[in-house]
């Protein structure tokens, strides 16, 4: 990495953690019973796709529960897209068409 690059990246932290980094995890701490209760919604779904005895309807009921999470953190679209296997459940907030993209993936298997 040249030197340039290097200063940038030292500069980029310092400024994310001056900034930022105090602000979130205000943040997290403020919603942490929230965020506890979000994830253990999804653990109470048996939907391990590898288990004969989780049917395609807990698997379909998951991707409905993400949906409705993604929707409620202020995505302006989700959607479930069937498969042969898993649901694949999509999700967008768009805020400026000229930003650059960032995609989050998590495989429910």
């Amino acid at each position: 990495m040249c030197y340039f690059a290097k200063r940038f990246c030292a500069f980029l932290q310092t400024f994310i953690n001056t900034f930022f980094m105090n602000d979130l995890k205000q943040y997290i701490e403020i919603n942490k019973e929230r965020f506890l209760e979000e994830l253990f919604s999804l653990l109470r779904i048996p939907s391990v796709s590898s288990k004969a005895e989780y049917n395609p309807d807990t698997m379909l009921k998951c991707a409905e529960r993400w949906k409705e999470l993604l929707m409620a953190a202020g995505c302006d679209k989700a959607e479930i897209c069937p498969t042969e296997g898993a649901p694949v459940v999509y999700g967008e907030k768009i805020i400026d068409k000229n930003a650059p993209t960032v995609w989050f993936t998590d495989i429910m298997m």
